[in-house]
């Protein structure tokens, strides 16, 4: 069941209409770019935390990887795969339940003091402006 158009996501949809902009394109590509910055900003000790980081469409994940991924390639792999995979309009959730990460994410590692999550939530607006430029072209 799809979920009811509210005013706001019919504005989008006149929006991407008159623009000839492919909103699903735009959603996939920022969220892929979102999960690759997360994924890469995550510190490299072992490459388990970057390992961590697991995808679900629909819903969290109840698990995570425990494996080692220090150049974050197989889990922006897994990530590709479930967010191309997934229904346009779903959501998509990229979570780590390593029980070390909120300390991570809060500033315990030198190689990332300020976070993963905040530093790219942080320059959301000038990712979903270049996504939206480069789909726009």
């Amino acid at each position: 069941m799809m979920p009811k158009k509210t005013n706001f996501s019919l504005d989008i949809s006149n929006f991407a209409k008159k623009t000839g902009l492919n909103i699903d394109t735009v959603v996939r590509r920022f969220t892929l770019e979102i999960f690759s910055d997360v994924i890469l900003l995550t510190p490299v000790d072992t490459g388990r935390a970057r390992g961590s980081w697991t995808v679900g469409a629909y819903t969290l994940p109840a698990a995570y990887n425990d494996g080692e991924d220090k150049s974050g390639s197989e889990a922006i792999g897994k990530a590709t795969t479930a967010v191309l995979g997934s229904d346009p309009g779903r959501s998509v959730f990229l979570a780590s339940n390593l029980i070390y990460m909120p300390p991570l994410e809060y500033g315990s590692s030198q190689k990332a003091p300020r976070g993963m999550v905040r530093i790219t939530l942080a320059k959301a607006q000038q990712t979903i402006d270049g996504v939206v430029k480069e789909v726009v072209r």
